[in-house]
């Protein structure tokens, strides 16, 4: 069970998905309705007060508010936006922003996961901007923005900085076509004999040295941020968001070093 939202928390939700401009077109909204099985009580009223309407009755009934998360998972789907992504995109910040009062926050994949609370709309709008600024300032690489676009609505940096983390093992998978993962894959990636990913031509001490110090770096954050993250409880290894920029510069620079390098595909 979700918590429970407030009059004003479903009233919000219900103004951004029944917007006249950027929300759901009457038809949508009766259909979303219908899959989440939610009584469409008022039709003839506007979208945002038909959805409210809608909401508050559900919500009643069941004396709690999971129809609402229900329902916005159900509107998030991937496949009612790929051809409307910025509009996603910009929905679900604003989504986002209410959600982050109580802990939870849709991702880009469509689940529900939980950060830390918002206690005002202001806070949650601060740590909506606050991180994805500084990473702007240092010039972050790409991989970095993107794969942390979710919490870089909230600022959940545990989540962020494992992203990130993964992102680096990600790329280097989908560049080479090696299903290994962790350690194994760059280990395998950056082997000395057989490597899927060169930088040089490994043809002398210097050239060896600089293709190991890569690779050691790697296995660094993958040692040290993605294997910690993977195991531990969020509360017992809980960064701050000085931490979070040192980690996730240290992974922005790997990323840009990875762009020097040629990857070759294994088969």
């Amino acid at each position: 069970m979700f918590p429970r939202l407030v009059q004003s928390e479903v009233e919000e939700i219900s103004n951004i998905l029944g917007a006249t401009n950027g929300g759901f077109t009457g038809s949508e909204i009766s259909r979303l309705l219908e899959v989440c099985l939610i009584p469409d009580i008022d039709p003839t009223n506007t979208k945002r007060k038909r959805l409210y309407n809608a909401f508050a009755n559900k919500c009643n009934s069941n004396n709690n508010s999971d129809c609402v998360y229900d329902f916005i998972k159900e509107a998030f789907m991937p496949s009612r936006w790929l051809s409307k992504v910025e509009e996603k995109e910009k929905m679900l910040v604003s989504i986002n922003e209410v959600l982050a009062l109580k802990g939870i926050q849709l991702t880009e994949d469509n689940r529900f996961i939980n950060i830390d609370v918002a206690t005002t709309a202001s806070e949650a709008k601060a740590r909506a901007a606050r991180l994805s600024k500084k990473l702007q300032a240092i010039n972050a690489h790409y991989y970095v923005l993107n794969c942390c676009k979710e919490e870089l609505l909230v600022n959940d940096y545990f989540h962020a900085v494992q992203e990130a983390a993964k992102s680096l093992t990600d790329r280097i998978s989908n560049e080479t076509g090696l299903t290994q993962d962790g350690t194994n894959l760059i280990e395998r990636a950056f082997s000395q004999n057989n490597p899927a990913a060169v930088i040089n031509t490994l043809s002398n001490q210097s050239e060896i040295n600089e293709h190991r110090g890569v690779k050691e770096m790697l296995l660094g954050i993958n040692y040290s941020v993605r294997n910690v993250t993977a195991h531990e409880m969020r509360i017992n290894w809980d960064i701050d968001e000085n931490t979070a920029i040192n980690y996730l510069s240290i992974i922005s620079a790997l990323h840009k070093i990875l762009d020097k390098f040629q990857f070759i595909r294994q088969t």
